[in-house]
């Protein structure tokens, strides 16, 4: 009677186990496949790369370039012996001239 109770207990999960034993063999597979790729990233790690792209290898030539021109111009803005913007000194006191007497004549006004 219990060895009945049990092939029944058991066969409703046959399908189950068959499927169990598929995702066993496809996470199997799947771990054959990493164990590769990163076998594959560390021979590529220690190894110098081949080449870079022919973009970057663009970008890199006009770095150079700029590079270059920057360093054959120099550095111009230190070499400027004006100030650029700002008030003289002699304007500062003409201003300070002109806002007395405007003050004063305020002053004068409203006194």
């Amino acid at each position: 009677m219990l060895a009945q109770l049990a092939r029944t207990a058991i066969l409703p999960y046959a399908d189950n186990v068959t499927h169990i034993q598929e995702i066993v063999r496809q996470l199997e597979e799947y771990e054959r496949a990493l164990d590769s790729a990163i076998d594959a990233l560390r021979d590529g790690a220690t190894q110098p790369t081949s080449g870079m792209s022919a973009g970057r290898q663009r970008q890199i030539d006009a770095m150079r370039r700029w590079a270059k021109k920057k360093a054959a111009a120099g550095n111009k803005r230190a070499k400027a012996t004006f100030r650029v913007g700002g008030i003289t000194p002699a304007g500062r006191k003409q201003l300070s001239r002109s806002m007395r007497k405007r003050w004063a004549a305020k002053r004068a006004g409203l006194v």
